[in-house]
């Protein structure tokens, strides 16, 4: 009863990508829809498209920006990859994360694979705190604040 929907970046290149989903096809039997920047210029990254309908997140371990999105999204984050290799704001970030109960690192099918996290009580909305925030320090009432 689940499909995957993956998106890479210009980093991963080509030849990741194509080995991507090649695994994937493999070694799963789920719908599983990848999209890659090689798909051609015209086609807008649906990331943000499937931060909304996923009912969990698998992002990269090595992104504080996309692990930021991602607990923007109100859904269970789990951080794939290796924690021992992790830069250390990103160790501190998972690590609060995971003490508020809205991500883990997940160790992929090797390891204790369950995607079993309940959906945390709120996203993440820092815009809107650091946007109170600043409209006070201005004197400027803010509509991002009065949400």
């Amino acid at each position: 009863g689940m499909s995957l929907m993956v998106t890479t970046s210009r980093r991963t290149g080509g030849p990741a990508t194509a080995r991507l989903r090649a695994v994937l096809a493999a070694q799963t039997d789920v719908p599983v829809e990848v999209w890659s920047p090689e798909r051609g210029a015209m086609s807008d990254n649906p990331y943000f498209a499937f931060l909304a309908l996923a009912e969990c997140i698998v992002v990269t371990g090595d992104s504080i920006s996309m692990i930021s999105e991602a607990a923007t999204a109100g859904k269970p984050v789990y951080a794939w990859g290796v924690p021992e290799t992790l830069p250390d704001k990103v160790a501190r970030l998972l690590a609060r994360l995971a003490g508020e109960g809205r991500a883990r690192f997940w160790p992929g099918a090797g390891g204790d694979a369950r995607l079993d996290l309940p959906p945390p009580a709120t996203p993440l909305e820092d815009s809107r705190v650091v946007a109170g925030f600043l409209a006070e320090r201005l004197g400027n009432p803010s509509p991002l604040a009065q949400r």
